[in-house]
């Protein structure tokens, strides 16, 4: 089983669309670990009330990082300093500060949002 993993949400979304891949790597998750702003990512892209309030309901099922004053500040640095050299987006500033914050790994199918990230730990997970 694999641990200290944060899931970024398109691993949650092929999941949910029954990617094997991205379900047998979920399920060998020991937690399943999310940002805050992932959560709410999952709940703006609900298409209906059935989506969002499904998604509502497996919010049990995992742990959700919200924001101390210090992950608060490690997203404020690094948004400073990739946004005009990489494009970092304000979402992506939180996920990456909420990994590096509690000491995790990323996992993503998005390396490009996060592979110039110094201290940043990404994942491959298929």
């Amino acid at each position: 089983m694999l641990s200290n993993i944060l899931l970024d949400t398109n691993i949650i979304i092929d999941m949910s669309r029954g990617y094997k891949p991205a379900v047998d790597f979920i399920n060998s998750l020991d937690q399943r670990n999310i940002c805050l702003l992932t959560y709410f990512e999952l709940l703006n892209g609900a298409r209906n009330k059935r989506q969002f309030d499904g998604i509502v309901e497996d919010s049990s099922k995992y742990k959700i990082y919200g924001f101390s004053r210090k992950i608060e500040q490690i997203a404020l640095d690094m948004f400073v300093k990739y946004k005009l050299t990489h494009g970092m987006g304000i979402i992506d500033s939180f996920v990456a500060a909420s990994t590096v914050g509690n000491n995790l790994k990323l996992a993503t199918k998005n390396r490009k949002h996060f592979d110039f990230i110094k201290g940043l730990k990404v994942y491959d997970p298929y």
